[in-house]
């Protein structure tokens, strides 16, 4: 009898303590696993060239606005330097016409001033109608000439017009031999080497702000329906000590459609077929790196 009771309380000690254990592991079940992850930023060339200087090392630190590399602008110096010469011929030009038209002003006022003349001298008799008809043939003679004159500038000025818009084509594209950084952050990925020759759109590195790292997780379609943008949840992350750490964090996006479970994704249940992607913002401590997996618990 005394045997029986003793078998009785261990089954009893057993199946508690069993309890407990289904308890305390539902406990640390998280309800979401995913890899923290940044948006990257791609910087590309602009134009076309030799890379003659390029001032980027994976794991740099960068300032939005600083100047990190450059690409070879001889040719694009030498078209400038071919166009500004056409452009003083032809500025020559609308020089040219400009005094023609000034001289042929100044004709002008002295032929009036002789025709005026020659008028009240007609009337005293003093001199012939032949005169006055020679005088005014020559006064329309310089007219013409003005008109004609007059009539080149439009088209000068077109000229100019068009140089101009050239000469700024190439000077934004000498601008543009200047790589700058336009976003500060930490240097991914470096794409390519110093003499290298890129081509506009090639990609040349890769940059991301380290403060603007999130947790990118994964929930399944029944758990989507019960998550809203800005809601709290905590982040559990590897410590130093080989435990969990804690961290609080919010939703900041929920994915509108669903997509299969990525391969890179490891949990502790049976993974599902298709899942919805959620992007969980936090204050990152330091200790929070690129790729380093989470876990999350709603």
């Amino acid at each position: 009898m005394k045997n029986t009771n003793i078998i009785t309380a261990l089954f009893l000690f057993m199946i508690s303590s069993l309890f407990v254990t289904s308890c305390q592991q539902d406990e640390d079940t998280s309800d979401a696993f995913g890899n923290f992850d940044v948006d990257e930023t791609i910087i590309s060339a602009e134009t076309a060239g030799k890379l003659e200087q390029f001032n980027i090392q994976e794991g740099a630190t960068v300032k939005a606005g600083a100047v990190v590399g450059s690409i070879d602008s001889t040719n694009l110096l030498l078209e400038r330097n071919s166009i500004e010469a056409n452009k003083l011929t032809v500025s020559a030009k609308l020089t040219a016409i400009n005094a023609e038209i000034k001289v042929l002003n100044t004709q002008l006022k002295v032929i009036e001033k002789e025709h005026n003349r020659v008028v009240k001298l007609i009337k005293s008799d003093a001199a012939t109608q032949k005169q006055l008809d020679d005088i005014e043939g020559n006064m329309e003679i310089i007219k013409s000439r003005m008109t004609a004159a007059s009539a080149q500038k439009p088209a000068v000025k077109a000229q100019l017009e068009v140089i101009n818009a050239n000469i700024a084509k190439v000077n934004n594209q000498i601008d543009k031999c200047i790589i700058l950084n336009p976003v500060e952050g930490i240097v991914l990925t470096k794409l390519v080497e110093k003499h290298e020759l890129v081509a506009p759109g090639r990609p040349l590195y890769k940059v991301a702000n380290p403060d603007k790292i999130y947790l990118k997780a994964y929930v399944t379609g029944t758990q989507v329906s019960g998550l809203k943008q800005g809601q709290k949840v905590s982040i559990i992350i590897d410590n130093a000590e080989g435990g969990l750490e804690t961290l609080e964090g919010t939703i900041n996006w929920i994915s509108e459609e669903a997509e299969f479970t990525p391969k890179l994704i490891q949990t502790r249940e049976e993974r599902v077929s298709l899942v919805y992607a959620i992007k969980v913002g936090f204050d990152n401590p330091g200790t929070v790196k690129i790729g380093m997996p989470g876990e999350v618990k709603f």
